[in-house]
């Protein structure tokens, strides 16, 4: 046998053997008394408290340990590369610096490696813009998780990604149910520039079945600003749903369209009684951000400032801030919040008698009474602020 294989032979096992030894290396770095490779133990294990305190200790280090993460992704053993790419996800933007590494990786042989670094490139967020195109073409992945898992990449990346919306639209028609509910929340992050998917998003929606499925495809009609009237049908009776997450992502919907939603106002007025907290708060919420056209909602939102959950009455009353004139019976029930023990309730009825300006001038003596108790020297000059508003005097900023 020639010399020269032999020498070329121990010359690659050599440069293996040395990578293999830079990875280990990496893996080998100390983060709160443990090696980040015992801490991946622990996150592949059935503990679900060790995985919870290994992705605290993990998230913890973070921008930190990227390199070493880095380095862990050139690992010959797919379950390393794969659990690297999930930290690097966790530690979110303070990971952009491995962007290149993880486009690299979504070539992987091994598809949860490729899913794990799209996940990761969408926590990473804006970022990671330059995967995009890696993103688009791993959306036929012969994978289905793989498809799901970029769609939720590509959604993560915002905005930037929309050169991502017709291969999502194509993905969200001809595709199961998962990585259809990824599509249609990609389309949602993406905004408003991907509204050409309405009438996809609303002929899926004519055969979705899963709650899960249907909650998504309703929010993303909210996202992308689809508020055309069949859209706007499809939210009216999704509020009497019988599952909770539907009639919730509806509310969320109107919320995320304003006033384009105030032929909804009477529908979302009915879910403030709502038997789920959770629903009766995305009811409260949704007419305050449509504002002044949901005028008809004032009296049941006077209702909502005496609800069970303190939540919903926080926001009933900043809701109540948005509505204008038509709230001006609504400034006694707000005032009398100033005397609750939440905090929350008492800067949700200060900021909305602050939007209210001069309309509220029948609760001035009430938050005058207020600020003689505050000792906090911000929150009482934030008490003056309202005060100066409520007696229509002109803020620093508006001088």
């Amino acid at each position: 046998m020639s010399l020269r294989p032999m020498l070329t032979v121990v010359l690659i096992l050599g440069l293996a053997g040395k990578a293999v030894a830079q990875t280990n290396q990496g893996l080998s770095t100390v983060v709160e008394g443990k090696t980040i490779s015992a801490w991946f133990k622990a996150l592949g294990g059935m503990d679900p408290k060790a995985q919870e305190r290994a992705t605290q200790a993990l998230t913890k280090a973070g921008k930190k340990i990227v390199p070493a993460l880095m380095s862990g992704l050139k690992s010959t053993v797919a379950d390393t590369r794969e659990r690297c790419a999930e930290v690097l996800g966790l530690i979110g933007e303070d990971a952009a610096e491995a962007v290149p590494a993880l486009i690299a990786v979504l070539k992987d042989k091994a598809a949860n490696v490729r899913g794990a670094a799209a996940n990761a490139l969408g926590d990473i967020g804006p970022d990671a813009k330059d995967a995009v195109a890696p993103l688009i073409k791993l959306l036929d992945d012969d994978e289905e998780l793989v498809r799901q898992q970029a769609a939720r990449g590509l959604g993560g990346i915002g905005p930037d990604a929309k050169e991502a919306i017709d291969p999502l639209i194509d993905l969200l028609k001809n595709s199961t149910e998962g990585p259809q509910e990824a599509a249609a929340e990609a389309l949602a992050d993406i905004g408003p520039e991907a509204v050409k998917a309405g009438p996809a998003i609303l002929d899926v929606l004519k055969k979705a079945k899963a709650p899960e499925l249907r909650a998504a495809l309703i929010k993303s009609i909210g996202g992308i600003g689809f508020s055309e009237k069949g859209a706007l049908n499809v939210l009216n009776s999704s509020l009497r749903h019988k599952e909770e997450e539907v009639r919730e992502a509806a509310l969320m919907a109107i919320g995320k369209l304003g006033p384009a939603a105030k032929s909804t106002v009477k529908a979302v007025i009915n879910a403030l009684d709502d038997k789920t907290d959770e629903v009766r708060l995305a009811a409260a919420e949704a007419l305050g951000q449509i504002g002044p056209d949901a005028k008809a909602a004032v009296p049941a939102l006077i209702t909502a400032l005496s609800d069970k959950s303190d939540d919903v009455r926080a926001a009933a009353a900043t809701s109540l801030g948005n509505m204008g004139p038509a709230a001006e019976k609504a400034v006694a029930p707000l005032a009398a919040l100033l005397k609750e023990k939440s905090e929350e309730l008492r800067d949700a009825a200060l900021d909305s008698l602050a939007n209210l300006g001069p309309i509220a001038k029948g609760a001035l003596a009430d938050v005058k009474a207020f600020a003689a108790t505050v000792t906090d020297e911000t929150l009482r000059q934030t008490v003056m602020e309202v005060i100066d508003k409520i007696e229509g005097k002109k803020s620093k900023e508006d001088k």
